[in-house]
């Protein structure tokens, strides 16, 4: 991550210790996935030690292996809800806070359908990450379903999820999944998109950034004053 490169206070952002919070989130998700490392290397044993053992033993072995995969699934599923629930705040306080910065406040309603349609305009989607509208989508939607129905949702709630993905064409590696009987059981974000949301937030700053810096420049020469100032300037 680039942080250094971003001068936050431009941002007027002084409420906000942007570079811890993504730290904090980094390392919990780096955690998790030592974790998941781990416990995948206890399955394996547990596989092993199945296929090894013979008479009374054999039962048990299988049972204990079968017990740690079964387990595992949900395991990963509460893995999956912490990274939302770390990464979605992180990226709705920065959002607000970036268009307070440029004196553009966002309703405390729908978020999602404001940012999407704020960005929209010639002059800031170029400076815009790609697929930022379906990305907020995405984990917001993914973020709703888990922190109202939990690791298991209801049947319906599934494939509503799934429907919605091909409605919106999210990537189709943006989500995994654990199933039974061919039906969807449990939703997981994948580890790319992870990996996409946390870099979407910092494309994001250096977009606003470079917006900011770019109608504050326009300002300035066409009052005709040196560009050198913009530096000095806050967003009024």
């Amino acid at each position: 991550m680039d942080i250094d490169e971003i001068d936050l206070k431009k941002l007027i952002m002084t409420d906000l210790d942007y570079e811890n919070c993504y730290r904090a989130a980094l390392d919990l998700i780096d955690r998790m996935r030592s974790d998941e490392t781990e416990y995948s290397d206890e399955i394996e044993a547990a596989r092993v030690r199945a296929e090894r053992a013979t008479g009374i033993y054999e039962e048990i072995a299988i049972d204990d292996h079968i017990d740690l995969m079964h387990f595992g699934v949900y395991r990963h599923a509460s893995h999956s809800m912490a990274a939302v629930g770390v990464i979605a705040p992180l990226i709705e306080t920065l959002f607000r806070r970036l268009f307070d910065a440029i004196g553009d406040k966002l309703p405390n309603e729908r978020f999602v359908e404001n940012v999407i349609s704020k960005t929209k305009t010639a002059s800031i989607k170029k400076h815009m990450p790609d697929r930022l509208d379906a990305t907020l989508q995405a984990i917001f939607a993914y973020r709703n379903k888990m922190f109202h129905s939990g690791l298991e949702w209801p049947v319906s709630e599934r494939a509503n999820f799934v429907n919605n993905m091909e409605k919106n064409a999210w990537d189709d590696e943006w989500f995994s999944f654990a199933t039974t009987g061919n039906e969807v059981w449990i939703v997981y974000m994948s580890e790319s998109f992870i990996d996409h949301c946390l870099k979407i937030i910092n494309q994001a700053i250096k977009g606003i950034v470079a917006f900011r810096n770019e109608v504050l420049k326009d300002r300035l020469e066409r009052t005709g004053r040196s560009a050198s100032m913009l530096d000095d300037l806050v967003w009024l």
